[in-house]
């Protein structure tokens, strides 16, 4: 009884030792583990580090994106441009065919009409003796009323910048000086029995827009000239 008595009591020493021991092998900190509140000063941490990060890469994502819509909107801007460009230049060359067409369709009028109208218009004292003899022929009268306002419609097209002034002074610019100069008594009689002061003035107005222009050419050409020569 006394050895088993002995035996029991040591026993329950060692299991309580055991346990002891246990008790604080568990509650001992591990070499490099992190104190209980380390875990959340941590996470406080990535989260400072990392909400910065996050606000420079949005940026970036966004400047990004700005210069790509950037872009994009210069790209079309200068396609509008360029196609803008282009009709502009089609809308010019248009013109100068137009312009073309229908200065050399007043010639063509005015081989229709040779065998009525002096052939050459720059020649002052041919077309003031023609005038003379038809004041009392109305048949004459006619055609030179219907060689003028073919004129005078070519001169509107010009002042309404439809057909190109500098294309109208190269093809035909003396012609229609001379006419808008030696044709002026008629124009002028024609205004006072109709009572139209405004009849015929394009005419007058091309010639002097014309004159201008050749004043312009002119002025051109010689600057030009001079450089060459410099």
């Amino acid at each position: 009884m006394l050895a088993g008595g002995a035996a029991g009591r040591w026993t329950s020493a060692w299991q309580r030792s055991g346990h002891r021991l246990r008790g604080r092998r568990g509650g001992r900190r591990q070499p490099g583990a992190l104190p209980p509140s380390s875990s959340s000063e941590r996470v406080d941490v990535i989260s400072q580090w990392v909400s910065p990060v996050t606000a420079v890469v949005a940026a970036v994502i966004n400047l990004g994106a700005l210069v790509f819509v950037g872009v994009q909107v210069r790209h079309v801007i200068s396609e509008s441009r360029r196609n803008a460009s282009n009709q502009e230049l089609e809308r010019v060359r248009q013109r100068k065919r137009d312009t073309i067409d229908a200065v050399m369709a007043t010639a063509q009028h005015h081989a229709d009409l040779k065998a009525v109208l002096p052939w050459n218009d720059r020649d002052q004292e041919v077309v003031k003796r023609f005038l003379e003899e038809i004041e009392a022929d109305d048949s004459k009268r006619n055609v030179v009323r219907k060689y003028l306002d073919y004129i005078e419609l070519v001169a509107v097209g010009v002042m309404e910048d439809v057909f190109d002034l500098e294309t109208v002074t190269r093809l035909s610019g003396e012609r229609f000086i001379a006419v808008a100069k030696n044709y002026l008594p008629y124009m002028e009689r024609r205004r006072r029995e109709l009572n139209s002061p405004s009849l015929y003035v394009e005419i007058e107005v091309m010639a002097d827009l014309i004159r201008a222009h050749q004043k312009k050419l002119s002025l051109t050409l010689t600057g030009s000239t001079t450089r060459s020569a410099g």
